[in-house]
């Protein structure tokens, strides 16, 4: 069981590109999507992830993730309802962009 824990350990610390963080380094927030079928940056800015965000709905409708490039919608992108929390991979915060099924709809995140 020991070593089955220490390499538990070991593969969790090495998720995070360039090790654990520190405090300052943690980035949390809300986000309300103004307008359905209207794609928005989950945060403007440049801030880099170690691995990814935590994403959850929180009120109004169904979230849709996607990014820039591929701008998420009811058809496409990873969809995400309130209070169930979903890992979403990338290097930058900007990245993420968020749609909705309803106008309003807000989500909580958090970010190393």
């Amino acid at each position: 069981m020991r070593g089955y824990l220490s390499q538990y350990m070991n593969d969790m610390v090495s998720t995070f590109k360039g090790g654990l963080p520190a405090s300052g380094d943690i980035i949390t927030g809300q986000k309300t999507v103004a307008a359905a079928g209207t794609p928005e940056q989950i945060k403007t800015g440049s801030a880099p992830l170690r691995g990814g965000l935590w994403i959850t709905g929180v009120t109004g409708g169904e979230l849709y993730v996607g990014r820039k490039d591929a701008p998420p919608s009811a058809t496409s992108g990873f969809v995400v309802k309130a209070y169930s929390p979903a890992f979403i991979e990338a290097d930058e915060i900007n990245e993420i962009w968020l749609d909705c099924s309803a106008d309003g709809t807000s989500c909580s995140f958090f970010a190393l």
